[in-house]
């Protein structure tokens, strides 16, 4: 006597959960790397725009220009989006009062975010800055940049050869802090788990 298999009307229980998962999985996935996108895509948009200048007019607007050593960064822990300050070591000065260690906002906007360069410890920059209160600031629209040859012989056409300065260097200090935003930490862990999570599932269906 033979034994017939019961008929199945439809998917079990397990199998339901499962599909009902990875297509949940399927679809935050792209989901969440569109909005990832999306908020990178604000955030370049809203970090630098120029209205383009000559370099005559850049020499006009800054109230200083001066090449120097960038000898320490700190980086602002509460608002992202503000511009580090630099503490500059100046060694050349063709315009402004940039006689002693200066500390420069990299970057303009509320808090200084827009425009910046993120300058390491290190660099030789030539800055092109505004007088802000007690400090000064700069971007890529004030004409601040890495020190090229060619850029500081056009300036000292405009300007003469500029004083030379000597400071003597700060001490190094220790490694800054890592401050890259929380949310691009757990963003990536879970674009990783849903990755996993939909891999596992594949797998199983096929076994």
């Amino acid at each position: 006597m033979s034994l017939r298999r019961p008929i199945s009307w439809g998917p079990t229980p397990a199998r339901s959960a499962r599909a009902w998962f990875a297509a949940a999985v399927a679809g935050l996935v792209p989901l969440l790397v569109a909005v990832l996108l999306s908020t990178w895509s604000a955030t370049t948009a809203w970090a630098c725009s120029c209205v383009e200048e000559d370099l005559n007019h850049q020499v006009t607007r800054a109230d200083a220009i001066f090449r120097g050593v960038v000898e320490r960064v700190r980086v602002p822990t509460g608002n992202q989006m503000a511009g580090n300050v630099l503490t500059v070591r100046p060694t050349q000065v063709w315009k402004g009062e940039a006689r002693g260690r200066l500390e420069v906002i990299d970057g303009y906007g509320q808090g200084g975010g827009a425009c910046g360069q993120d300058f390491a410890v290190g660099a030789d920059v030539l800055f092109m800055v505004q007088r802000t209160g007690e400090g000064w600031q700069g971007g890529l629209c004030s004409g601040t940049g890495s020190h090229s040859a060619s850029r500081a012989s056009d300036i000292t056409e405009l300007l003469g050869a500029g004083t030379e300065i000597s400071i003597t260097p700060l001490p190094p200090l220790p490694a800054t802090e890592d401050h890259t935003p929380a949310y691009w930490y757990a963003s990536g862990a879970f674009v990783v788990l849903c990755l996993a999570v939909a891999i596992w599932i594949r797998r199983r269906r096929r076994s």
